[in-house]
């Protein structure tokens, strides 16, 4: 009932039949919507990356918190340059605009082995992070720390 009306507003159709057809076959919740909330973002998961976990969230949190002392730090030197920071297997994503949503003035790179992955990356990008000045990023295919180059504050 709760897909129906989230998501369909209340009204069946062929969509919602198939959509719990998909239900019942075990596929995910969250593949099903579409995207998943994590911390204050909307994670979209288009190309069926893994799915953010609530464990993960408490992780990142506390990585955020880490960040952030590493800035006020960092405050009393110059030149000031942006944090750099590094979402292994980033999968959707998830990790990286999570941070860079809560901490500003950051450039991360997403390192992701799977190309299919890139595009669901990009959104979730463009939707959390639009308007937001600080955002700083790029994408590396990566097998783990294959083709990362540079140094970075936090590796996640």
């Amino acid at each position: 009932m709760w897909i129906l009306k989230e998501k369909y507003g209340g009204v069946e159709s062929e969509a919602f039949r198939a959509d719990c057809a998909r239900l019942k076959t075990g596929e995910p919740l969250a593949y099903i919507i579409g995207s998943i909330p994590f911390l204050n973002t909307t994670i979209y998961l288009d190309s069926l990356p893994l799915i953010p976990r609530p464990e993960t969230e408490f992780w990142v949190e506390k990585a955020i918190a880490s960040i952030k002392n590493k800035q006020k730090q960092n405050r009393g030197e110059t030149p000031i340059s942006p944090l750099r920071i590094l979402d292994l297997c980033a999968g959707s994503g998830a990790i990286g605009v999570a941070v860079a949503k809560e901490v500003p003035e950051l450039h991360v790179t997403y390192a992701e082995i799977d190309p299919t992955h890139f595009s669901t990356i990009e959104k979730n990008v463009k939707e959390n992070l639009s308007g937001t000045a600080q955002t700083q990023y790029s994408i590396v295919q990566s097998d783990l720390f294959q083709n990362v180059t540079g140094t970075f504050d936090f590796i996640l």
